[in-house]
Parts: structure tokens; sequence; C-alpha cells
């Protein structure tokens, strides 16, 4: 077999060729910046991925106490309505728990929660029921701070990865219920964007 010496540096001609092709490349690797928010939400989102000591979070003490209300209420409910078909041993990512992530703004409250074994609940009238449980449980736990001001409630149900049930609605009324396999989040990152640029989150995606 022939050896062959591979040189160490291109050639002038080579060298030429390769900056523009690396340009190209690079050029379309490139991926469009975060929209406002979006940062933020990720990061809470990532908080209730896997269940290890707490099943509440939030980005202050406040939040973090109404987060870890609203798990116990919720599955407290879920327990009075649900009965069978369940194993929540088998989910290794909840253990059992209703992560819940808790952001809380003076126009409205959202509620991130990762439910143990989402699959179960079908599409239809029994995950219907459960999204409808879970705004019941926000509605409860934030009494005390719509008080004097009602709140838009949002409660956003995820299985291991994908959000599977939206609740949006203001605390004293109806929710307006959206369900599927797996839904868009884009329309929450608003209410998680810094101050400076932040608003109202757009309309939840039609009911399905």
């Amino acid at each position: 077999m022939l050896s062959r010496t591979i040189s160490a540096r291109p050639s002038i001609g080579l060298r030429h060729l390769l900056v523009p092709l690396m340009l190209v490349a690079g050029g379309c690797g490139k991926s469009e910046p975060p929209k406002p928010g979006q940062v933020e939400f990720e990061a809470a989102n990532g908080k209730i991925d896997t269940f290890s000591s707490e099943v509440g979070f939030g980005a202050d003490a406040e939040a973090v106490a109404l987060a870890k209300k609203f798990s116990t209420t919720l599955k407290k409910l879920e327990t009075e309505t649900f009965t069978g078909g369940k194993d929540e041993t088998r989910d290794t990512f909840t253990k059992g728990n209703w992560l819940t992530y808790a952001h809380v703004r003076p126009t409205d409250i959202v509620f991130l929660v990762q439910a143990p074994n989402l699959d179960t609940y079908q599409k239809g009238e029994d995950r219907k029921a459960l999204i409808e449980i879970a705004f019941e449980a926000a509605q409860t736990v934030t009494e005390p701070l719509r008080a004097t001001r009602d709140r838009k409630l949002i409660v956003a149900i995820r299985g291991k990865v994908f959000y599977g049930g939206f609740a949006t609605g203001p605390g004293k009324g109806q929710p307006k219920i959206t369900q599927d396999t797996s839904l868009d989040v884009a329309w929450m990152y608003p209410a998680f964007a810094p101050p400076a640029a932040s608003g109202a989150p757009s309309s939840a995606p039609a009911t399905k």
C-alpha cells in the first residue's frame, strides 16, 4: 500500500476556497433569536421535568408556596375524581407527584404542571375532566390573591415532554379548555417575558 503524506495546512488556493464555504455553512446554521419570554418559559418548564424532593417551584417564596399548595390540592381532587387505571409508581419522572411551577403577575397567574401518567387520561371526556379539576384547583389556591382584583388563570398540563391540555379564563369564571396530543406553547411566552418586554399572553389555541 502506498503511504500518503497529508499536509498540516491547506494550500493557498484551498484555503481561499474553504473560507467562503465556511461562511455559507455558518449562515445556514443560524437560528432565529428567541422570542420574548421564551428563554424564561423554557427555564420554568425545565423545573418540572423530574421529581427530586420538591413538588412546587417558582421565582420567589410566594410563588413556590402557591405551586406546592396547587400540587397537593390537585392531587387530592384527582384522587377523588378518578379511580383505577393509573399506576403512579410506574411514572419514574414524577413519582406520582403533580410537579408544578407557579408564575405570578399582577394580571395573570400561570401554572405549568407535569401530570403523572398523562397518557392514561385519554383525549376526550377523561382529559377534559382532568383539565377542569386542575382549573378548579387553581381557582381555590389563588382566591386570596384575587380577593380585591380578579386575575386571568392559565393552567398548562404536560406529560413527560409535550403539553396535552390548557385551561384559561378569569379566576371567577369558566375556563376555555384546549386538549390534544401535543400543543403549541409559544402563546404563553409573553407571560414569562421580563416587564419591559412583557404583555398579556396571546389567546390560547382553539378548543379541540
